[in-house]
């Protein structure tokens, strides 16, 4: 009901063959760094912030009305002892430097190379791109391939056949970000909650962790967390113009719009989340896509040098299928399996699956009349049909219409042409439709794990998710 948006690329022009390179390489240090105190001024300050809260705990002055010796002799949770010793502070060298742990200097490189030309019976243009960013975070980046491919072929006098395809893949790679806390910290995150006392990896190899925040991770072991995305993308139409008699024009299109997206995630035990479940595996898969089919005719024409007409009527049909996969493992002997293999999981198993399709029809006309580029009226008319709602509500009908005068075409505007090139004075209406609800205004029930039984086996049952509602149509905004 909101039309269809036409994009228009670049395409191939009659003459030899041009071919064209661009290309750059960049790096991005990590400048914008926060101010922190030196590795001696945090230690003194922590014990200093302490012995504020030892105060603050048994309401000594300024926090109560308690003077120090009853606090001493009577205290809420123990005598107040410095979390370092003043021996540690005077030998301490050097703390973690968190951020530098976390971060480096990201680079991105960009290459881009084109080839057109064609004759007259055939117009090409073919182009690819490659991106690749390394991430100032670790373990971060993005790196992207993308081809194109415009062919036009004359057929005939009156026929030409017109194609399109635009393929892509991006591959992400992702720290943990976020602005959770605790073992859900993100990697910056964590890294300013951590203290520089705490060491990055132990002699041993391993991760260690906050005596006073146990459940506080260790930002160097997020970095081996996996998450990795990759989506592919490809746009593809093929179309065939015909031009019977002049100025009558008739086009028809085949479309594909096709998504696929997977994300790979492992969280291991060297992370505080992860040793909890002893790994935790994520895997998602979905597929979209989108297929359309349309046929237009148009004509123009201008009579007596000053009518002007423009007509446009067609027919589309557009249909959308959508399929999702997850599933979510924990309890692994070992991380060296990552996600790859779900079935060696001892522990819980969530697998989940989704499959949904809809259509749309539509029937649509335009007409447009000027009279010498002065006085303008345009109709036009939608008739749209979805599978999203019971079959007495599945069309709409979506009028508009408008009247515009150009004042500046007028022989009496002539006082001022150099400071006003247009002044048009235009009145509409018109009605769009929506029918974007989700799913569908049909019953649905889920099937779900609801009790277990006597044997303490799973068992499934099958309750209402939604609720049928005959009443629901296309929603129509006026204006």
């Amino acid at each position: 009901a909101n039309g269809v948006v036409l994009i228009t690329t670049k395409r191939g022009a009659t003459g030899e063959a041009k071919i064209s390179y661009s290309g750059n390489y960049s790096v991005q240090p990590y400048d914008n760094r926060w101010k922190l105190l030196p590795f001696k001024t945090w230690l003194q300050t922590y014990n200093e912030a302490g012995w504020e809260n030892f105060l603050y705990q048994n309401q000594v002055t300024p926090w109560g009305t308690k003077k120090l010796e009853e606090a001493e002799a009577n205290p809420v949770a123990g005598l107040y002892t410095p979390r370092f010793s003043q021996t540690f502070i005077d030998n301490a060298e050097y703390g973690t430097d968190w951020l530098g742990v976390i971060t480096r200097t990201g680079t991105t490189m960009q290459h881009n190379v084109s080839i057109s030309g064609g004759s007259e019976g055939v117009k090409y243009l073919l182009s690819g791109n490659y991106f690749k960013q390394d991430g100032v975070v670790r373990n971060s980046g993005i790196e992207r391939g993308s081809f194109r491919s415009n062919l036009d072929i004359k057929l005939n006098k009156i026929m030409k056949l017109v194609t399109s395809l635009n393929a892509n893949r991006v591959t992400n790679l992702n720290s943990q970000l976020g602005d959770d806390q605790y073992e859900k910290s993100g990697i910056i995150t964590a890294a300013l909650q951590q203290g520089p006392h705490i060491r990055s990896r132990d002699e041993n190899g391993g991760y260690p962790i906050n005596p006073d925040a146990a459940i506080q991770p260790n930002p160097a072991s997020l970095l081996t967390m996996t998450d990795k995305g990759r989506q592919e993308k490809i746009l593809a139409d093929i179309g065939l113009d015909i031009n019977p008699v002049n100025h009558l024009n008739i086009n028809l299109k085949w479309g594909l719009d096709k998504s696929t997206f997977k994300r790979w995630m492992y969280t291991p035990t060297t992370i505080v989340r992860g040793r909890a479940e002893q790994g935790i595996a994520d895997v998602i898969n979905s597929d979209n896509n989108h297929y359309l089919l349309q046929a237009t005719a148009s004509y123009n024409n201008t009579y007596a040098s000053s009518h002007n007409v423009d007509i446009l009527v067609g027919a589309s049909r557009e249909r959308f299928i959508d399929d999702m996969d997850a599933q979510n493992a924990t309890s692994f002997i070992t991380d060296a399996f990552l996600m790859y293999n779900t079935g060696a999981a001892t522990g819980k198993k969530t697998l989940s699956s989704s499959h949904i399709e809809s259509e749309i029809a539509s029937f649509f006309g335009r007409f447009n009349y000027n009279y010498d580029s002065k006085y303008y009226f345009t109709f036009s008319l939608r008739n749209d049909g979805t599978s999203v709602f019971v079959k007495e509500h599945q069309w709409g009908l979506f009028p508009s219409a408008a009247l515009a005068w150009d004042i500046t075409k007028e022989s009496f505007f002539n006082f001022s042409p150099e400071k006003i090139s247009q002044l048009k004075l235009r009145v509409s209406y018109g009605e769009v439709g929506n029918a974007s609800i989700g799913t569908n205004a049909f019953a649905a029930y889920a099937a779900v794990p609801a009790y277990l039984s006597g044997t303490r086996q799973r068992v499934i049952g099958v309750l209402p998710d939604r609720l049928e509602n005959p009443d629901l149509t296309w929603e129509t905004t006026k204006e």
